[in-house]
């Protein structure tokens, strides 16, 4: 027996699509309007001359199954707001040549976004006892183009997988977008909380 599964998937300039490894359990979409006033006093009109969104989002790795470093897994989404050759620990990047950040699209079943990574922080916050991080939070901002409007929506049925049907905490993170996934992940490995573990 299958489920239909809609998975989240980051896609960095014109490459192929990253799968998140749990879906978000909220996105924050804001959108600003620039404002100018226009008229003589007592006859001011206040109008937008511009107008931009935001996304911001949070993500959760977690490898503490396989003991990979789980920055293996964010290096894609960190390297979206750094230069390439410092991202992949090369030589740095000439002060003088301007990096231009690549595109960035977020889409999740019929909802989408583009635009460029305008901060990214990572919170890495389970180690194994050899000191390697297990498991690393992402806070990351996405800033719409100027001229560039995003329509937030997708055909109905986009990025639907098959994926067994499966119980436990397994099949409630292969579901996604459940916000009870981390508590069942840290009942099935005896902890009572996935951020604070009792080792």
């Amino acid at each position: 027996m299958t489920q239909e599964v809609a998975r989240a998937e980051v896609v960095i300039g014109d490459g192929q699509p990253i799968p998140v490894q749990f879906n978000p359990a909220s996105l924050q979409v804001e959108i600003t309007n620039s404002i100018s006033q226009q008229g003589e006093a007592g006859a001011t009109n206040q109008v937008s001359t511009q107008s931009s969104a935001k996304l911001g989002l949070d993500l959760l790795f977690d490898t503490t199954a396989t003991g990979e470093d789980v920055r293996n897994k964010t290096r894609a989404l960190r390297a979206a707001v750094r230069a390439p050759t410092e991202a992949s620990g090369g030589a740095a990047p000439d002060a003088s040549a301007a990096f231009v950040p690549p595109k960035v699209t977020f889409q999740w079943g019929t909802f989408l976004f583009a635009g460029i990574a305008e901060s990214f922080r990572e919170t890495l916050d389970f180690f194994s006892s050899e000191g390697v991080p297990l498991r690393a939070q992402i806070a990351i901002s996405l800033k719409e183009q100027p001229n560039e409007f995003t329509a937030f929506e997708r055909p109905a049925g986009a990025g639907a997988l098959e994926t067994p049907s499966t119980g436990g905490a397994a099949g409630v993170a292969a579901r996604g977008g459940d916000g009870r996934a981390a508590r069942a992940i840290a009942a099935a490995n005896g902890e009572t909380s996935l951020r604070f573990s009792g080792a």
